[in-house]
């Protein structure tokens, strides 16, 4: 079954609410929270996408799906945890070692929330195979592809570097 998870990383504030309402009607499955800090990648969306992720849950039975970008891990899915999300992503690559990897991922499933694993486009694929090794059968990797995603938004990843003289996985 194929569930979208739109990111409302875009919205414009004045028109959040109307949008949020037409995300719905179109059939939208989850709202995609996008939490940047301006460390882990160069944006910062901490405060906008909580206010959004507030109103979301103020005036819509859709659930949420929250995808940190940041340094702070913990911090930010203690933020999180009261706003239900039904899934919380954060990055491998944010972690010191595997074992915080499975720290945060046993911390979010103890709060009833699905976890998952976001991975950078430049980490080894070695890597990748001992990530899926050392997780849950059942969670989630999510592979950042270049273009597929950010074309849009984020810097024409496929050909930032070439073109706009912009690192690629920049948010």
């Amino acid at each position: 079954m194929l569930e979208i998870s739109t990111s409302i990383l875009t919205v414009e504030e004045e028109n959040a609410t109307k949008t949020f309402y037409d995300l719905e009607v179109a059939g939208t499955n989850y709202y995609h929270i996008d939490v940047m800090d301006g460390k882990f990648v160069e944006k910062d969306t901490r405060e906008m996408m909580y206010e959004y992720a507030n109103t979301i849950k103020q005036i819509s039975n859709i659930p949420l799906d929250v995808h940190f970008m940041v340094e702070d891990i913990k911090g930010n899915i203690d933020r999180y945890i009261p706003l239900s999300p039904s899934i919380i992503t954060f990055h491998y690559e944010a972690c010191k070692n595997k074992e915080e990897v499975i720290k945060y991922i046993n911390y979010v499933r103890e709060n009833n929330i699905k976890p998952a694993i976001s991975i950078k486009p430049n980490t080894n694929i070695d890597e990748i195979k001992e990530i899926r090794e050392n997780i849950p059968a059942d969670m989630d990797i999510e592979c950042f592809v270049h273009g597929a995603m950010c074309i849009s938004y984020s810097g024409r990843c496929l050909m930032s570097n070439y073109l706009t003289n912009r690192d690629s996985n920049m948010g």
